[in-house]
């Protein structure tokens, strides 16, 4: 007795190869998630100079974990797993952070950063900017009935204002303010 797939599924004593064999061809796929390359056009590699006093503001801030260090040493970041957003050196209180460019890096209150601007008449609801948003910030809040597309929505407390949503808008809905 065989199934649809031509595994020859056997009584489940007959042995597990077979059943292997139908769990997986038979196993419902997940949607592959469309990663959009953060990188692009951007200056990479912010680099610690040794003006760092090893506060440890910058390892906690790192959405990716690309600081490592101890307390009270210099700490370092992972040129690799570093996606250039900035936020290590906006939270710096020593200026010991540099862009890919060797300018330095200014501490600015939180609620001064960045944040994204949606306008919502243009955004046409393809999640790229959630799919690029590095702390998921933006998430996408219930359909209208009028004109049922789901339109982004920020969680200011948790953004990071790198501006990754808006590189990756590809109509220009999303406006860094």
């Amino acid at each position: 007795m065989g199934c649809r797939h031509r595994c020859s599924l056997r009584p489940v004593g007959a042995g597990t190869r077979y059943r292997r064999k139908h769990d997986a061809l038979t196993r419902r796929r997940r949607p592959r998630r469309h990663f959009i390359n953060m990188n692009a056009g951007r200056n990479m590699a912010y680099l610690i100079d040794e003006k760092c006093i090893g506060c440890g503001l910058c390892a906690r801030i790192c959405p990716v974990t690309a600081i490592a260090g101890h307390l009270q040493t210099q700490y370092t970041i992972d040129a690799d797993v570093c996606i250039g957003c900035g936020t290590c050196g906006r939270v710096c209180p020593a200026s010991a952070i540099k862009d890919g460019t060797g300018s330095t890096s200014v501490r600015a209150k939180r609620e001064d950063w960045p944040r994204p601007d949606v306008n919502n008449s243009l955004c046409v609801s393809c999640i790229a900017c959630v799919q690029a948003c590095p702390v998921s910030c933006l998430d996408l809040r219930r359909p209208d009935p009028r004109d049922h597309h789901a339109k982004p929505v920020l969680t200011p407390d948790r953004c990071i204002g790198c501006g990754f949503c808006a590189d990756s808008c590809p109509v220009g809905a999303i406006t860094m303010r």
